[in-house]
């Protein structure tokens, strides 16, 4: 890796995972501009823009950890072919051990990464999927989470807590609700994990944050 590349990805604050995690990470971007930060997904995202119209390639860093990986469903998701674990063990050492690495747990290349302690000793916020979200890695995510311990430095969001509390206060519940209700969460989650201020006309949710973290009892 060049000196270049790693003092870049040794800067960063904010690291996200997946394109649910990255669309997040562009809201948080446009919230707070000094804020470093990276994403890592499949392929680069260069075409898009950032809050403010902005070439996304101008203020984030993309982060190739697969890089044999091909996309499927048209664009919707992607499968990792096969892994360079010197790659992923390389960048993984050059984060900051102050950054904040964030993604749903449905993502392929966060499911790789789980399999890696160095990941796993990260800052982590992660988001367990909904049921109804179909992931084929539902079973190994479950297991995961049940036979892994939750560090302090490691969070995870649980999807499904936050649809069994919203529908005991709202029987009439809709996906838009739901989605907005865990986005509002995470990044609440987020903005915390980074000494971040948070903004009440920025970050408005119903539930109370705590109930709704998995804890591996």
């Amino acid at each position: 890796m060049e000196n270049k590349y790693r003092e870049t990805l040794s800067a960063l604050d904010l690291i996200s995972i997946g394109f649910e995690a990255f669309n997040l990470l562009v809201q948080i971007k446009g919230m707070y501009p000094n804020l470093r930060v990276g994403y890592i997904y499949y392929a680069p995202l260069d075409y898009l823009s950032d809050w403010y119209g902005n070439p996304i390639s101008d203020n984030f860093t993309f982060i190739p950890l697969m890089t044999d990986a091909v996309s499927i469903y048209k664009g919707i998701s992607y499968r990792i072919c096969s892994i360079d674990v010197n790659t992923v063990h390389t960048h993984l050492e050059a984060f900051s051990d102050r950054a904040v690495l964030f993604g749903a747990m449905h993502d392929p290349t966060l499911i790789k990464l789980l399999d890696f302690y160095g990941f796993s000793q990260k800052r982590l916020i992660l988001r367990r999927p909904l049921k109804l979200e179909r992931s084929s890695a539902k079973p190994y995510i479950d297991k995961y989470l049940r036979f892994s311990r939750t560090w302090d430095h490691v969070t995870v969001l649980d999807s499904q807590k936050v649809v069994r509390y919203l529908n005991r206060l709202d029987s009439l519940l809709t996906f838009p609700e739901v989605g907005e209700e865990i986005e509002q969460l995470w990044l609440k989650l987020i903005l915390e994990e980074l000494d971040l201020p948070v903004l009440p006309d920025l970050v408005n949710h119903r539930l109370p944050q705590r109930s709704c973290l998995f804890i591996n009892c």
